[in-house]
């Protein structure tokens, strides 16, 4: 498991250490305990964007709210409860065995990318798919995911369609139990950049970093891949034909996508306001 920032010490009876060594062994020790005990990071003040590029709410249709994209093909059922009140107010329940939602068409910008939606659910010892541009099988198809498994959630994105370890950022929260059956705030920023493409995953408003951050692989990214997958929410794509698979289990809500990177400010807006009231 990799954590970032990584701060390591290994004590070795036989080496001589001299003053200077000593001192920076105790940098790193101190630092250590730093990652671990210090509070969770509080949210920037809030900030109102702009857009989003595309947006489902699900108030008992599924067509898009602002962006619209071929295909919608849906199969799920509609819940009352959700993470804002306001008349007609639905969230998309989704069974984790056959209901997903197919919205298809290639929406998503390969450059700056910001994937922002709300969650309830309980752990699952599966990995379950709660939006995506993404095939578990077949070569080429692979862009980007968000995934729930255990108490977590993952994202995943690809620079050239693979899940080779070399081409994929693999970001996880960590250290904090998310799914308890309560609304969760989800979102991801992805820039490109010269370093090879910047990821920065939220949750509740707050940006993870530090013990709160697994990092399985961190490739170069410096543009999504351009698969043909298609948008999904609820699933992915699976073998050559297609087939939906690892559905999610529980309620979704307020998905929106904005083909830019929002800032901290305008993602902890989102965790507390509805994208209906975003002008």
């Amino acid at each position: 498991m990799l954590v970032s920032p990584v701060n390591s010490f290994t004590y070795e009876p036989s080496m001589h250490y001299d003053r200077e060594l000593t001192a920076e062994a105790g940098k790193t020790i101190g630092l250590a305990f730093y990652d671990i005990l210090q509070p969770p990071p509080s949210p920037p003040e809030p900030e109102k964007p702009t857009g989003p590029d595309f947006a489902w709410t699900f108030d008992g249709h599924v067509e898009g709210l602002y962006g619209e994209v071929d295909g919608e093909e849906f199969n799920a059922e509609w819940e009352a409860d959700t993470p804002f009140e306001y008349e007609g107010n639905k969230s998309l329940k989704l069974d984790g065995s056959n209901a997903y939602v197919d919205i298809g068409g290639d929406v998503i910008s390969r450059e700056t990318l910001t994937v922002s939606v709300w969650v309830k659910a309980p752990a699952s010892s599966v990995t379950r798919y709660v939006v995506s541009d993404w095939w578990l099988d077949g070569p080429n198809e692979r862009s980007w995911a968000v995934q729930t498994y255990g108490n977590h959630f993952n994202v995943l994105l690809s620079r050239d369609g693979t899940f080779d370890t070399g081409s994929v950022k693999n970001y996880q929260s960590s250290g904090i139990e998310i799914w308890n059956n309560e609304w969760r705030h989800l979102a991801f920023t992805y820039e490109s950049d010269e370093d090879g493409g910047a990821l920065r995953m939220f949750l509740d408003g707050a940006e993870l970093k530090n013990w709160r951050l697994r990092i399985d692989s961190d490739a170069s990214v410096p543009s999504l891949h351009a698969g043909n997958g298609g948008l999904r929410i609820g699933a992915t794509r699976t073998g050559q034909s297609g087939e939906p698979t690892r559905w999610f289990d529980g309620l979704i809500d307020e998905v929106a996508i904005w083909n830019s990177a929002l800032t901290p400010a305008e993602i902890s807006w989102l965790a507390q306001n509805s994208i209906r009231e975003r002008h």
